[in-house]
C-alpha cells in the first residue's frame, strides 16, 4: 500500500541544511584545549596545597600537644618553687639563711614562671596557625580550582566585542 501513488495526494519535498558551529574555529578548539589543560594544572595545585595543609595540620596536632604536655610538666612545679620562694624568704628573715639562698629561689621561680610564659605562648600560636591552617583549608575544600580560568587569558567570546 505504500509504494502506490496515489492520484490524490500532493507531496512536496524539501531539503534543508544546518550548520551547527560547535567551534568557530581551530583557535576556539585549541583555546578551549589551553583552558582545560590550564584547569587540570591548577586543579592537581590546589590538591598539592590542600595535601600540604593537611601535614601542616598534622604537624600543628604534635606541636599541641607538646606544649600542652611541657605545661603540664611546668605547673607542677611551680607550687614547689614558690613554696621554696617563702621558706627562703622567712629563713633570710629570721637570719638563718643567706641572702643568696633567698635569691637563688626567687631567681628559679622568677625563671620557671618565664619559661610557662614562653610555652604558653607556643601553644597559643600553635592553636592559632592550627586554626588559621584549618580555615584555609575548609576555603580550599569550598572553592575548588576548577572554575577559575581567571589567570588573565579567558577564552570569554564576549572580551572581543
Amino acid at each position: 500500500f505504500r509504494n502506490t501513488i496515489e492520484p490524490n495526494r500532493t507531496e512536496v519535498g524539501a531539503n534543508v541544511r544546518f550548520r551547527f558551529p560547535l567551534y568557530a574555529s581551530r583557535d576556539r578548539s585549541s583555546q578551549l584545549v589551553a583552558d582545560q589543560k590550564r584547569l587540570e594544572a591548577r586543579r592537581l595545585q590546589a590538591q598539592q596545597q590542600l595535601l600540604e595543609l593537611r601535614a601542616e595540620l598534622r604537624a600543628r596536632a604534635v606541636e599541641i600537644r607538646v606544649n600542652r604536655e611541657e605545661l603540664i610538666e611546668v605547673d607542677g612545679f611551680l607550687p614547689t618553687a614558690a613554696r621554696t620562694v617563702r621558706q627562703a624568704l622567712a629563713s633570710y628573715s629570721r637570719g638563718q639563711g643567706g641572702a643568696s639562698d633567698a635569691l637563688e629561689a626567687i631567681t628559679t621561680d622568677f625563671e620557671l614562671r618565664r619559661h610557662r610564659l614562653a610555652v604558653l605562648l607556643r601553644l597559643r600560636l600553635a592553636e592559632f596557625e592550627q586554626f588559621e591552617l584549618a580555615n584555609m583549608a575548609q576555603i580550599e575544600l569550598a572553592n575548588p580550582a576548577q572554575n577559575d580560568l581567571t589567570d588573565g587569558s579567558t577564552s570569554n567570546e564576549n572580551e572581543s566585542n
